[in-house]
């Protein structure tokens, strides 16, 4: 529980006094080598204290951020759920190419349609955790991490808001 407000929850603040920092689940810590690799691109991530991603995060409440903003993180329809269904880019051979090729943008878009990379504006439960961002998207799991989650963000300081636009659906195209 937060020392000043006695509900584990920060401080809350004034909307003109809110800093908002938006960030992607998944995009947080895909990348960061400082991550457990099973926890990277999770929900758990968050929780990942000595990592580079977490530190930074903390870093900027110390300076004066107040909310994390995170893009949709409800159960999207576009990203398949479980990591071996999910398509992958080969980095090492991306690292290759010019970051402005034909050759580097045909990689990635050969798996776009089945990798996990999506905003998740294409939402199929709203206010059920997206299943990608959790160790195991069956049952309890995605829920309990995500909770964890908006913990572990409140123990750094900060509160959690997230995206839902309601006019976005996977049915909708």
């Amino acid at each position: 529980k937060s020392a000043t407000t006695g509900s584990g929850s920060p401080p809350g603040s004034e909307p003109t006094d809110m800093a908002v920092y938006e960030l992607h689940v998944r995009d947080f810590s895909a990348m960061d080598s400082s991550v457990p690799p099973e926890l990277r691109g999770k929900y758990g991530a968050f929780g990942a204290s000595h990592s580079h991603a977490v530190k930074h995060l903390t870093a900027l409440a110390g300076a004066g951020l107040t909310h994390v903003h995170l893009l949709p993180c409800y159960d999207f329809g576009s990203v398949p759920e479980r990591e071996q269904h999910q398509a992958t880019v080969d980095h090492d051979a991306l690292a290759q190419c010019a970051s402005d090729s034909d050759e580097q943008q045909a990689a990635v878009a050969r798996v776009a349609n089945h990798d996990a990379y999506n905003w998740g504006y294409d939402p199929v439960h709203y206010g059920v955790p997206e299943g990608s961002y959790a160790t195991d998207p069956d049952g309890a799991r995605r829920v309990l991490e995500f909770r964890q989650m908006v913990s572990d963000l409140a123990a750094v300081g900060l509160r959690t808001v997230c995206d839902v636009v309601y006019n976005h659906t996977l049915a909708a195209g």
